[in-house]
């Protein structure tokens, strides 16, 4: 990748139970002038980080697999607007080791804005997240998210 882009006026929500890996996405966005990246360690922190600061947030990344609150719950809460300062059209790029297709096809039932495969790279990460902000979805009700049906979290 020639030139990495400016992310200098956005402000990222990682998500990750991997310290390695938040470090690792945090240091992308570093490189591309991420203006403020806030770590949470599953999903639960990440919402009480969220409701414990009025600030908005323009991406949440989250790791699939975590507890007691994994990526799917966390974006199913988001889409369902449990939290009222987390807006419910909220972009949200999934990230996960592995490509379940019954986790996929929930994350795209939830409107997710995103998804990458681990391992990560620059490329993948920058050009999913641009895809993210170029674009925008109309949500569906709060009753049809809501009756979305999420797998089992894999261990």
């Amino acid at each position: 990748m020639d030139k990495l882009p400016n992310y200098s006026n956005r402000k990222f929500l990682l998500v990750d139970d991997e310290f390695f890996m938040l470090g690792l996405i945090e240091r992308v966005l570093k490189d591309c002038k991420a203006g403020t990246v806030v770590r949470a360690p599953n999903g639960a922190a990440a919402i009480d980080l969220i409701d414990g600061d009025a600030t908005h947030v323009d991406c949440i990344i989250a790791d699939l697999n975590m507890s007691p609150v994994n990526g799917l719950q966390l974006l199913k809460t988001v889409r369902t607007g449990v939290h009222r300062k987390i807006p419910r059209d909220q972009r949200f790029v999934m990230l996960t080791g592995h490509g379940d297709s019954d986790a996929v096809q929930a994350a795209i039932k939830l409107d997710v804005d995103g998804y990458i495969l681990k391992p990560i790279s620059v490329e993948k990460l920058t050009s999913t997240i641009d895809r993210v902000f170029s674009r925008s979805h109309t949500l569906k009700s709060v009753a049809q998210y809501e009756g979305i049906a999420l797998p089992e979290p894999t261990a």
